[in-house]
């Protein structure tokens, strides 16, 4: 009955951390697009409340804590792109072998369509000591939900370091399949 209890819990805590992030995505869009007048610094608190609550589950001294792995997965795709204290775990998870969570983030990474993972990728092509990681997994999506996604991100067009980084692509899967040379 106790552990019925605490998977209520996490549950709870869980969706509250996804209702909140969000929101917290939607207030920053509207605030981009001007349709929201909200400063800054209230954007920005919000932003650090959940940055901290999500580094504080994802921290390394959990690394090694037996964690449910929908809950993990859940929690580790609410922290892609949303901050670089959270993208800079992300790699250190993603990079380090004995992680146990770093093949839940290449999971992610290689079928998740959300806006959080592409914003992740695209913060991990204009790094150019991630660049490669992100171009391995470009070039191995395929579904047309992310292909889709991916091509409306306006940034891949106008931000010359993404321009560049996107050089480094040998294959384009979704492509391959039209005689481009017409």
């Amino acid at each position: 009955a106790l552990d019925d209890s605490e998977e209520r819990i996490v549950e709870q805590a869980l969706k509250g951390l996804e209702k909140l992030t969000r929101r917290y995505h939607q207030q920053a869009a509207a605030v981009r697009a001007g349709r929201l007048d909200l400063s800054h610094r209230d954007l920005e608190s919000k932003r650090f409340a959940l940055v901290a609550a999500l580094l504080a589950r994802l921290s390394p001294i959990r690394a090694g804590v037996a964690e449910n792995p929908a809950v993990l997965s859940r929690l580790l795709e609410l922290a892609m792109g949303l901050d670089s204290r959270t993208d800079d775990l992300l790699h250190r998870i993603l990079t380090s072998p004995l992680d146990p969570r770093s093949a839940q983030v290449e999971r992610i990474l290689l079928s998740s369509s959300s806006p959080q993972v592409l914003s992740f990728l695209v913060e991990m092509l204009r790094n150019p000591e991630r660049s490669s990681q992100a171009i391995t997994v470009l070039e191995r999506r395929t579904d047309p939900d992310f292909v889709r996604r991916l091509l409306q991100t306006e940034r891949l067009f106008t931000d010359a370091v993404l321009r560049e980084a996107l050089h480094a692509l040998n294959r384009i899967p979704w492509l391959e399949a039209y005689d481009v040379s017409r």
